[in-house]
């Protein structure tokens, strides 16, 4: 065994050591390095299922599986059926691609309960996700977040049809041209521009406005005022 290896599994073995002494938390008010410190230490893998989810539900999918999956078999167990939470959107497109194949060879769609995605690092993260995954698979999701409505009805087909809480939440045509997400976005959305109407007669900026709640507000490009 080269010297090289032997260092970084000596890392590996410390920093594992370290992550365990932060689970286990002393239950005695004497010095920490006592024997009776010890033997009064509440050791983690001995706390109930229930409070083990509830302790779960602070991770993302791929920080529970690193975290506690192979502490034991019961760890193993309560891992693979816990409830699981898909979050990718602040990762870079390597790590994205990295983190899809993990969560693909690892984690049954129905323990995922909520994915966020995001394009805000790389462009075509999400189309990239929906290519690898069947989202229809997911039978217990509750939560898809982090799409804007600008991706989902660009007239480009990002993402297959999904169904969440009885409602199809990717269907364009399901969708009035005037909605919250379109309403006074700075958009012309609708071919009448309606949804861009009474958008500015609250702000102060328009107190003196002459236009009613059928009119668009105009800027003059000569004095940089509204008009």
């Amino acid at each position: 065994m080269s010297e090289t290896r032997k260092l970084t599994e000596s890392s590996d073995r410390y920093e594992s050591e370290q992550i365990k002494d932060k689970l286990v938390p002393t239950t005695s008010a004497e010095h920490p390095d006592s024997d009776t410190s010890k033997k009064n230490r509440t050791k983690f893998e001995d706390l109930p299922n229930e409070f083990c989810y509830d302790v779960f539900n602070y991770f993302h999918a791929h920080e529970l599986f690193y975290t506690f999956y192979g502490i034991n078999s019961r760890y193993d167990r309560l891992v693979t059926t816990a409830r699981l939470k898909i979050d990718l959107h602040e990762l870079s497109k390597s790590s994205f691609i990295r983190c899809c194949e993990w969560l693909d060879a690892n984690v049954a769609p129905q323990q995922v309960v909520s994915i966020t995605l995001s394009n805000e690092h790389a462009v075509g993260l999400i189309r990239l996700f929906d290519e690898q995954f069947d989202l229809q698979k997911f039978s217990q999701l509750q939560s898809l977040k982090h799409i804007s409505f600008q991706i989902i009805c660009d007239g480009f087909t990002e993402l297959l049809p999904i169904n969440i809480n009885g409602r199809n939440e990717t269907e364009r045509e399901q969708w009035p041209c005037n909605n919250i997400y379109t309403h006074c976005n700075g958009l012309w959305n609708c071919l009448n521009d309606e949804d861009e109407l009474d958008c500015d007669l609250s702000s102060p900026s328009s107190s003196s406005s002459n236009c009613s709640s059928d009119q668009h507000q105009c800027a003059s490009p000569d004095i940089n005022q509204f008009i």
